[in-house]
C-alpha cells in the first residue's frame, strides 16, 4: 500500500504547488540604477507577489541584464518586467488572465511616481 500511495501523494503534491516565473530585466548598462526606480520597482514587485500568494501561488523572481528580446521569443516567462529609461514596462501574454490581475493593481494603486505599462503579448499566428 505504502508503494502505491507514495507516488500519488508525491504528484498531488507537485500539482499543488503553483509558480509565476517573473524575470526583471535590468536595462541600465552603466549598473547604476537611479534610486527611484529601484525603490518603484521593489514596490511594484511586493505589490505583485502580494496579489499572487492571496492566489496561493508562489513567485519565482529572476534578476537579470539578459536582453529582454531574447526572453521574449524563448517564452519561458509568466510576467516580465523591463526597467528601461526611467520606466517600467511589464510584458505578459495575452491570454493569461493573471495579467488583467496584474493591471487592474497598476490601475487601482497607481501612486507610482514612474510610468508603468502593461503590454500583452500576442501569440504568433494572432
Amino acid at each position: 500500500i505504502g508503494c502505491g500511495l507514495a507516488p500519488v501523494l508525491y504528484l498531488v503534491a507537485l500539482k499543488r504547488q503553483r509558480l509565476m516565473t517573473i524575470y526583471y530585466v535590468h536595462c541600465n548598462v552603466e549598473g547604476i540604477s537611479d534610486a527611484t526606480i529601484l525603490r518603484e520597482t521593489t514596490r511594484l514587485l511586493n505589490s505583485i507577489e502580494q496579489l499572487f500568494a492571496g492566489k496561493d501561488l508562489e513567485t519565482q523572481v529572476i534578476h537579470t541584464t539578459r536582453p529582454w528580446r531574447e526572453i521574449l521569443a524563448q517564452k519561458d516567462y509568466d510576467l516580465m518586467i523591463v526597467e528601461d529609461r526611467k520606466c517600467l514596462s511589464i510584458y505578459g501574454r495575452s491570454e493569461d488572465y493573471h495579467l488583467d490581475e496584474v493591471s487592474t493593481l497598476i490601475a487601482d494603486h497607481n501612486t507610482f511616481t514612474c510610468e508603468v505599462s502593461v503590454v500583452r503579448q500576442q501569440e504568433e499566428g494572432e
